[in-house]
């Protein structure tokens, strides 16, 4: 990611690094625990930047692709970030980066993060928004856990209070007053947030505040397959969402990433390795290189290389999600199925999920069902699914059972 915002330059790209942290307790020396935080990076892409934190009661609130979209929409807002997130015009930069730590929160091969990060693309006009994640086990590479040794050792010595307007517990630590709860917390929150905006982090700002509960979230809009299917590229560890060619659907590209990049997307991570005739890949013996050696290396890909292929944890999975008629790779079963029943790879009709209804999901249940190979065993007369012709049939276990 880092290598691709340093050949689009620092003036067409936002490169931001997000992850939730662990709950600061109340009433308890908050040193070794952390927060959600949020920082953009500057021209170089190092890991310098402002810093954004917002505190919330976790209790009452949770985390998820509403709030990081939330979230996404107060650093729009923030004068602190104007200068690392929007361009001369005062609208934001046309190509966003976007790391993150993999949790089931904000993972990029999710549904409800594919429509959280439409939204910005959409809204914003973008030529292109990635969102990336490290491979498991790998989460420490993420730029934002640099941030939190600084924000912890402030915290050091700190208790936060828990009843500053009234004990909202019992003798047993149970609450008894809800409404109470929600001031103390809310107190607390704020004196964080105090704490930490009095910092200053390699020079750049940190802005921290308390986010209510009962704030607004913005609604999660679900595309149509269609628009997926020309604007999207999702797999195990990245969502990619680019304009596409159609200039009715996307307004012309603001940069050259369309011209550096084949198809519009970043390429397939590959192994290389060199013989006497120069780059071959080997996937025994090859190298991952950088990002400028596989764009130049992308057209010696053979196209039946998708762009999973050469990633261990996805590697059983390939075939299952792989449409059968278009070729298109998808990040999970489930958005294979979506796209094969929406047939936009064989036809031109817009398809969209929302507005399915029962009776053409019955239909096409009916549909599915009837197609499947039937065998009937002789010796009980019950129909057994054939596994061979369904992937996802059950067994019969009783098949060999002896009475």
């Amino acid at each position: 990611m880092k290598d691709f915002a340093e050949i689009m330059g620092p003036n067409a790209v936002f490169f931001l690094s997000q992850d939730d942290k662990a709950r600061v307790p109340l009433g308890l020396p908050a040193v070794q625990n952390q927060i959600p935080c949020t920082y953009g990076v500057d021209g170089k892409v190092g890991v310098n930047g402002p810093t954004y934190c917002a505190i919330r009661n976790g209790k009452r609130d949770h985390s998820g692709a509403e709030t990081y979209l939330q979230d996404f929409n107060r650093l729009f807002e923030l004068d602190q970030f104007s200068s690392e997130m929007k361009d001369a015009e005062g609208k934001l930069k046309p190509i966003v980066i976007v790391t993150v730590d993999g949790g089931p929160d904000e993972n990029p091969r999710f549904p409800k993060t594919l429509s959280a990060w439409s939204s910005v693309f959409i809204q914003h006009e973008l030529d292109m928004l990635v969102v990336a994640t490290h491979a498991p086990g790998q989460s420490a590479y993420n730029a934002v856990e640099r941030r939190m040794a600084p924000l912890s050792k402030a915290l050091t010595g700190v208790i936060l209070p828990y009843d500053k307007y009234g004990s909202h517990l019992n003798a047993s630590h149970k609450t008894i007053d809800d409404a109470l709860e929600l001031k103390n917390f809310q107190a607390a929150g704020e004196v964080l947030a105090e704490i930490w905006n009095e910092m200053s982090i390699a020079n750049y700002p940190v802005v921290s505040e308390f986010i209510s509960p009962d704030s607004k979230k913005p609604p999660l809009n679900e595309r149509s397959e269609k628009w997926i299917n020309e604007h999207v590229l999702q797999t195990q560890y990245c969502l990619q969402i680019s304009k596409c060619e159609n200039e009715n659907c996307c307004t012309k590209p603001k940069t050259s990433a369309f011209a550096i990049l084949k198809g519009r997307f970043l390429p397939p991570p590959v192994p290389f390795n060199s013989d006497l005739t120069g780059p071959v890949i080997d996937q025994t013996n090859g190298h991952f290189g950088p990002l400028p050696n596989r764009i130049l290396c992308n057209s010696l890909v053979p196209e039946d290389i998708i762009f999973d292929s050469f990633c261990p944890s996805a590697k059983k999975d390939l075939k299952f999600r792989t449409c059968e008629d278009c070729g298109k790779y998808f990040a999970s079963k489930k958005a294979k199925i979506s796209h094969k029943k929406s047939h936009v790879c064989t036809t031109n009709y817009d398809y969209l999920l929302e507005s399915e209804s029962e009776e053409e999901q019955a239909e096409e249940e009916d549909a599915d069902n009837s197609e499947d190979l039937v065998i009937v065993d002789d010796s009980g007369g019950l129909p057994i699914v054939d596994p061979s012709s369904d992937p996802y049939a059950y067994l019969n276990v009783f098949e060999n059972l002896q009475i």
